[in-house]
């Protein structure tokens, strides 16, 4: 009788360790795109500091390539929008610039609040970079109709 129960026992902490490992397994993979995105960013960053253009846009381009680009937090798209500017310097300005441009919308409709402080807060070799893109956006955004040149 005593193994009886022992064994029911066993079978309970078995199957109650399982669904631990389980809830486990899935918390720490929820922060692993994330994680991911941000080691991908940060190896792009790290190119253009080295000035290997073709790196940086690489892992860029991959990044904005994969199907997961939903998942993108305001601050990855917002730090992928100045990668983008920053290689616009090189070669290819105009397809480099609509994809920074697209990384501040997406990041400003994400969360503005975020995206803002972010901008607000960037290292000064990147405010001429942050600056431009805003001015691009915004001079964008603003409808051909309400210009009137002619009066």
């Amino acid at each position: 009788m005593h193994l009886h129960i022992l064994h029911c026992f066993m079978k309970k902490l078995i199957i109650a360790g399982a669904v631990v490992c389980c809830i486990v397994a899935g918390i720490s993979c929820s922060g692993g795109l994330e994680d991911r995105c941000d080691a991908n960013i940060r190896e792009a960053e790290m190119a253009l500091v080295q000035g290997d253009m073709r790196a940086a846009e690489s892992v860029a381009n991959h990044i904005m390539g994969s199907a997961d680009t939903v998942g993108l937090t305001p601050r990855q798209l917002c730090r992928l929008s100045l990668i983008y500017m920053q290689l616009s310097d090189s070669a290819d300005q105009g397809e480099r610039v609509t994809l920074a441009a697209d990384c501040y919308r997406r990041a400003y409709n994400a969360n503005a609040d975020s995206a803002a402080a972010f901008y607000a807060n960037v290292a000064p070799e990147q405010i001429p970079y942050a600056v431009m893109l805003s001015t691009l956006v915004h001079s964008q955004d603003i409808p051909a109709d309400s210009l009137r040149l002619d009066e």
